[in-house]
């Protein structure tokens, strides 16, 4: 079986029907002429076209070729729903629920790559302000913000303040 191209012509692949071969190659993978349901024509590599990286000639857009994201999770968000609304830049905006109850709007690109994770609730301070407690030899002294999803505090060692430190 080794070096054996398997023979694409007349196979589906979305739109597209492969009509035949060319001489051209990608990366070492065959380019086929496909034809789509539009009459629209593609040039695109076997493995494009079994991976469904190609399912059309471009016809279908970027708006049809998204992933239904329905149902995940992406940090304290489950994404309810398609909004079927658009962002200034052609993005499909989804309906979203966080964790703390408040719905929130965003995009998928947003979401996937983990620049949304939550209303906004996580960007907030904390619920309770540990300024002036001790714990151990430790003193906090104020809020210092929040990296990373986690809260930090600006502290002082009492052992540090004995000896210099």
């Amino acid at each position: 079986m080794g070096g054996e191209k398997k023979d694409l012509t007349g196979e589906r692949f979305g739109l597209l029907t492969a009509v035949g071969p060319t001489p051209e190659r990608k990366n070492g993978y065959t380019v086929w002429r496909c034809l789509c349901d539009c009459g629209g024509e593609v040039l695109a590599s076997s493995r494009y076209l079994k991976n469904g990286w190609t399912a059309d000639c471009g016809c279908q857009g970027k708006k049809k070729r998204r992933q239904d994201l329905s149902g995940r999770r992406f940090g304290k968000l489950t994404v309810l729903e398609d909004t079927g609304r658009y962002d200034e830049q052609g993005h499909c905006l989804w309906r979203c629920l966080c964790d703390c109850g408040n719905e929130v709007e965003t995009t998928s690109g947003q979401l996937q790559a983990g620049y949304k994770k939550s209303c906004g609730c996580l960007s907030r301070p904390p619920l309770k302000d540990w300024a002036g407690k001790k714990f151990g030899l430790l003193e906090v002294l104020s809020y210092a913000g929040k990296r990373d999803g986690q809260h930090y505090w600006l502290c002082r060692c009492d052992w540090c303040a004995q000896h210099g430190r």
